[in-house]
């Protein structure tokens, strides 16, 4: 994995004073790259954009955008491919579903990890800044996962709104989980994380993660929580992804 130059862009001087990050209410803006090594090969680095602002969060991955706007109860995922939207109301957490034998689950089965979290006390300087290594030992039913993050403590963002949109409600519960355990992942963002899984009927898979920039109180480009004008609806999120 080639180290990209200048890996992690955080708005200098962490230790400047609350009042440099921005006005109250501005919005943080943070760019990451990922990458996964299946069997051998590992894709390019693919890089994400993420706006929030209270109520909003938008994000952009080459060509498709997801906006989720908490107070509209929508998600408008956009392609920019075809120039459509599909829009759907945000729903409430599912109930908890009945236990079935794992032997019964077949390709649907999808491990539920228990948890170690331990903050090792390692250190390692990264873009300048100083961060604490966290790792996380996943064990489930014939699946593990081990999880290396690094993380900064003096960020320009406003952490709790960062935790709120971007960690209690991402799509991989076991973050929320992690934080929950780990005061050192509480105070701070992982700016650098290898995760390993083992799935119980597939190959091991490697995903690298990294931020490489991070900024508070800024302002995003216009009609950022927007649909695009000239885009069109599509009946079915199928149909927006059609080629």
């Amino acid at each position: 994995m080639r180290h990209r130059r200048g890996l992690l862009v955080i708005l200098a001087a962490a230790a400047c004073s609350a009042a440099m990050a921005g006005p109250v209410g501005a919005d943080d803006h943070i760019v990451t790259e990922s990458s996964r090594t299946y069997m051998g090969r590992t894709t390019p680095p693919r890089a994400t954009e993420t706006w929030l602002r209270d109520g909003a969060v938008a994000t952009r991955s080459p060509g498709m955008t997801t906006i989720i706007r908490f107070d509209l109860k929508k998600r408008w995922t956009i392609v920019d491919r075809n120039k459509k939207y599909f829009e759907e109301p945000l729903e409430a957490p599912a109930s908890p579903a009945a236990k079935i034998r794992i032997q019964e689950m077949g390709f649907d089965y999808g491990p539920v990890f228990t948890w170690t979290v331990t903050e090792t006390g390692d250190t390692r300087t990264i873009g300048g800044l100083a961060c604490r290594k966290v790792v996380a030992q996943g064990e489930a039913d014939y699946a593990e996962e081990r999880r290396e993050m690094w993380v900064v403590g003096s960020v320009t963002i406003d952490l709790e709104r960062y935790r709120a949109l971007m960690i209690d409600r991402d799509s991989d519960p076991a973050m929320a989980q992690l934080y929950r355990q780990s005061p050192v992942l509480r105070s701070g963002i992982a700016v650098e994380t290898t995760t390993v899984r083992t799935p119980p009927i597939a190959p091991e898979v490697t995903w690298v993660f990294r931020v490489t920039k991070v900024e508070g109180g800024v302002i995003p480009p216009a009609g950022m929580y927007e649909i695009p004008p000239g885009y069109t609806r599509a009946a079915t999120l199928d149909v927006l992804l059609a080629r």
